[in-house]
């Protein structure tokens, strides 16, 4: 429903409906909130293929979520804008996930290159 829309521009009008809805100020809300360190790593690529194109990369992403378990997540999406992947890891342990993202994004390069 809201494809047209900038992810954004989005996220702060969904976060503001929420809080119209309970009533409540963000920092409130944000209590219920456990914060995770987070690692961003962005892979720049002469095309968009698509990432189901690749067992390697899936069995990878999957080893990745499978390591997390419920302490984190793994986000991986192309730019809307730009010519690159995105890949975004949440975790307890900072040190591991900036690994885990960097290896994913050397996978990636050697894939898709």
């Amino acid at each position: 429903d809201h494809g047209t829309t900038g992810d954004g521009v989005m996220a702060a009008l969904q976060l503001l409906s929420v809080m119209v809805d309970e009533g409540k100020s963000l920092s409130m809300l944000s209590n219920v909130m456990e914060s995770l360190p987070q690692v961003l790593v962005n892979v720049k690529l002469k095309r968009k293929t698509p990432i189901d194109e690749s067992k390697t990369i899936t069995r990878h992403m999957n080893t990745i979520i499978q390591q997390l378990g419920d302490d984190g997540r793994l986000f991986v999406r192309y730019s809307g804008t730009e010519p690159k992947l995105r890949i975004m890891i949440e975790g307890q342990d900072d040190d591991k996930i900036k690994i885990m993202a960097n290896d994913l994004a050397e996978t990636v390069k050697r894939e898709f290159g």
